[in-house]
């Protein structure tokens, strides 16, 4: 049986491009000038002097027509039927020089037919007499004739817009796309339109010299100029970038607004200067959030659609080359200039914080710098070491919370290192500086610091204490009386990591539209945060003479959601209504 070949539908294929492949029509433009510039960089093998040149029309008829240029190598007929009517076949797969180009998968041309149902390509090379023109339909037909006038070694594409394509080809929208892809290429593209009122040609090179960010002299005013514009905003400073090994080239932005750490990092990427896309992922290393870059880079493999990166071997070598370049240049501005480091720090703290905890050196060189929140406010090691003797520290925001106010009173120093990576770092400090007394802290190690009551005091309030507990009952807590500052702080909610997780589940297993509830454990006897109210509070001290009073219950509940508040935990809607009611019953005993 002879083998048979497949049947390709080049309208299906159309329509791929179109809806799966590429996110925007809009790249029929990039593809355009993708194929010029590497018909120019195949021309420069055999002709090194050869001057590259990209010239873009458009004419204002009906339907528009735009034509795409090169003067670079242009296609004998041969050439034409192997690379321009097979799909996926490309000229750059046969050549030496494939480094060179931009493209290589042999389909761009097909964009075309997203916007145009028809494409004509004219095209002369210098190994061969003739000029031909390729026309092709989206039906899959297509045909060559020889051209009767004589045109330049080279290559025009022609395409004449579908009626719901119009858009593209306007000349606002045609200039726009121009600068967007080709800000960076080294050949000057050339754009000619006509005055629709007086009928004058208008001529404008969209890429006059190499942009800011790619020059080798550029200054920090030229790139912070330049990062405003192209980004929208302010930046603390910015750094040209440099990696050899990846023609990695191009330059980098501070922002001066505080961002969160799980920020996206999100880069602006030319290949091979053509833009590739401004939202590339995962380029940069996490820590980096508060950092954009542009950059063209010539090593990296792009995806089929040409606007992302295949994430292969030298996709991670180029990440963590990425990353040492940057964390080199921190480093050596904190060396040679460290007002402008701690200008940067200020607002991006927590990264420097982490980008130190991954790497001993940089830990060295930044530690005293790096800046914590604290019960005093945000302070640099430096300024702890030198001012504090006991230094404690929280591991979740929660126990900060509660500790933060008490801590002034009580003379402790608390940092809080919420974050996974404070938490290493503060081991890593513990390891550096063995003699500081450093520890972590928890709320109940606060709590077992309050001054406890006497024995006559315990007897005298025991009753207030059994009630108070049997009250507190159903919302998972103990009870406990202490004296503690500052006196104007009347109850707080203390729990620990345990405690808290437990009353986490019964919450959960109260709810009833929770469907694991009834699975939920829901033991008395696991710990519990405690209630903690305050002897030394005037309204405590009024409330322990009325526990026989029908406000009593209402009041204690008040101030339960009361320490829930002052702690900052979630407040549910359960706990909401437990206020309502307390508040309504108090007022209305009130009003009687």
């Amino acid at each position: 049986m002879e083998n048979l070949k497949f049947k390709v539908d080049l309208r299906g294929i159309i329509d791929l491009l179109s809806e799966h492949i590429y996110t925007t029509p809009n790249v029929f433009l990039r593809e355009l000038l993708q194929n010029s510039v590497d018909a120019i960089e195949a021309k420069k093998v055999y002709d090194a002097k050869a001057e590259g040149k990209i010239t873009v029309r458009l004419l204002n008829q009906n339907p528009a027509k735009l034509i795409v240029e090169d003067n670079g190598i242009g296609l004998t007929e041969d050439e034409i039927h192997n690379f321009l009517a097979i799909i996926g076949e490309s000229s750059k797969r046969h050549s030496h020089v494939k480094e060179n180009f931009i493209g290589k998968f042999g389909v761009g041309l097909l964009s075309a037919f997203v916007v145009s149902n028809e494409v004509i390509v004219q095209t002369k090379s210098e190994a061969d007499e003739n000029a031909y023109q390729w026309t092709a339909k989206a039906d899959g037909t297509y045909k060559i004739n020889i051209l009767s006038e004589s045109r330049p070694t080279g290559t025009a594409v022609i395409l004449e817009a579908k009626p719901e394509m119009r858009y593209y080809f306007l000349k606002n929208t045609l200039l726009e796309l121009l600068k967007h892809y080709g800000e960076a290429l080294p050949y000057p593209i050339h754009f000619y339109t006509t005055n629709e009122k007086n009928g004058e040609q208008q001529h404008t090179i969209v890429n006059p010299q190499t942009p800011i960010w790619l020059q080798e002299g550029a200054t920090q005013e030229q790139l912070l100029e330049y990062g405003k514009t192209e980004f929208n905003q302010d930046f603390l400073t910015a750094f040209p970038i440099k990696i050899d090994e990846l023609g990695l080239q191009g330059s980098a932005f501070i922002s001066s607004q505080k961002l969160h750490l799980n920020s996206k990092t999100e880069s602006k990427v030319f290949v091979k200067r053509m833009l590739l896309s401004e939202k590339i992922e995962d380029l940069l290393p996490k820590w980096g959030f508060f950092i954009k870059v542009i950059v063209n880079i010539n090593e990296l493999t792009p995806t089929a659609s040409r606007e992302d990166f295949v994430h292969d071997t030298t996709f991670k070598i180029c990440k963590d080359l990425l990353n040492d370049s940057l964390k080199n240049y921190f480093k050596e501005l904190s060396q040679n200039n460290p007002n402008e480091f701690v200008k940067i720090l200020e607002p991006h703290y927590q990264s420097i914080k982490m980008l130190a905890n991954e790497d001993e050196t940089l830990l060295d060189l930044f530690i005293n710098y790096l800046i914590f929140e604290t019960n005093k406010g945000r302070k640099n090691f430096e300024w702890i070491k030198k001012n504090i003797k006991a230094i404690t520290y929280t591991t979740s925001l929660e126990d900060f919370k509660q500790i933060r106010r008490l801590a002034n009173s009580k003379d402790i120093f608390v940092i809080n290192a919420a974050y996974s990576f404070e938490e290493n770092l503060m081991k890593s400090i513990i390891k550096k500086y063995p003699k500081l007394d450093i520890k972590t802290i928890s709320p109940s190690d606060v709590l077992n610091d309050f001054e406890e009551l006497s024995e006559e005091e315990i007897k005298e309030h025991q009753v207030f204490l059994n009630k108070a507990t049997e009250i507190m009952q159903p919302y998972f807590c103990e009870v406990a009386l202490k004296k503690f500052f500052p006196a104007d702080l009347p109850v707080l909610f203390v729990s620990d990591e345990e405690s808290m997780a437990n009353y986490q589940t019964q919450k959960l297993a109260k709810d009833s539209k929770n469907p694991f509830a009834s699975i939920l454990d829901m033991s008395e006897k696991k710990a519990k945060p405690t209630l903690c109210l305050n002897l030394n509070n005037t309204m405590v001290a009024t409330l322990l003479q009325a526990h026989d009073k029908e406000l009593f219950a209402p009041l204690l509940k008040t101030l339960y959601i009361q320490s829930l508040f002052l702690g900052q935990f979630p407040i549910n809607k359960h706990e909401m209504e437990v206020l309502n009611l307390s508040l309504l019953t108090i007022t209305k005993n009130t009003l009687k």
